[in-house]
């Protein structure tokens, strides 16, 4: 599973036009054995990372590719199912790891600057568009949604100031949007009924906590929120009979 280091994203982070910047950090990465020529790198996973869209991304990796740095480079479109049971030990280990960064985030505090981009972030969420139904029309602006919602989660993980901690909870995080759909929301709601409801109100609560400096609470509250994320994932596999296993 791949991650790019703050450091190599912003090495380049001046350069222009955009996939010539995408260009020289993942060649970067290549050449430094921060990225290996074999390893899959789902582009939607990537483009997040690079704070980019898939357009000058392709053409990056086109680019490195009939260089020969990514001769081998496998798509994740040909990556297996993810078993349950795996899916189960992911979230098992995410859940332990984002609900201590919650707990070092409250217990070091933060700033203030900080807490506002956590409260943005949740207000984004608060404001889905009931409009959104599942249909292509909307995939855009559904990507964007989830992007904002693991921005969140990334944000709180930094805000620990522990970052192993950190670079573990964003590779976990992106192994689960790996085998994770724009559909996978759970059958009886809406995208924004989905996260006014369940997410936001969880957010919440976990800034709260973080804002007041209470470690425990903040604990116990992203324990709680990473937790309903695994109704979310396994319906991804279109089965009911693993939804709230």
């Amino acid at each position: 599973m791949f991650h790019l280091s703050e450091e190599t994203i912003q090495r380049y982070s001046s350069i222009k036009p955009a996939y010539k910047r995408i260009y020289l950090t993942l060649r970067q990465a290549l050449l430094s054995g921060e990225l290996s020529a074999e390893e899959k790198m789902p582009e939607e996973a990537l483009a997040l990372q690079l704070g980019t869209s898939r357009t000058p991304l392709r053409r990056a990796l086109d680019d490195l590719k009939r260089e020969g740095y990514l001769e081998h480079a496998k798509s994740a479109a040909n990556s297996p199912h993810l078993p349950k049971k795996d899916m189960n030990s992911i979230i098992d280990l995410d859940v332990l790891l984002e609900s201590h960064a919650a707990y070092l985030a409250a217990r070091n505090g933060v700033s203030t600057e900080n807490l506002e981009i956590l409260k943005d972030l949740n207000r984004i969420l608060r404001n889905v568009d009931e409009s959104f139904r599942y249909d292509s029309a909307f995939e855009k602006d559904l990507i964007g949604v989830r992007d904002t919602h693991l921005q969140f989660h990334l944000m709180i993980a930094r805000m620990s100031r522990n970052k192993y901690l950190y670079q573990t909870v964003a590779k976990l995080r992106t192994k689960l949007r790996q085998y994770s759909s724009l559909e996978s929301f759970p059958r009886d709601q809406t995208p924004s009924s989905y996260y006014r409801t369940i997410i936001v109100p969880c957010h919440e609560e976990i800034i709260s906590a973080i804002e007041n400096r209470e470690p425990e609470s903040a604990r116990a509250w992203m324990y709680t929120d990473v937790i309903r994320s695994r109704s979310k994932y396994f319906n991804s596999y279109k089965n009911p009979y693993l939804i709230g296993r």
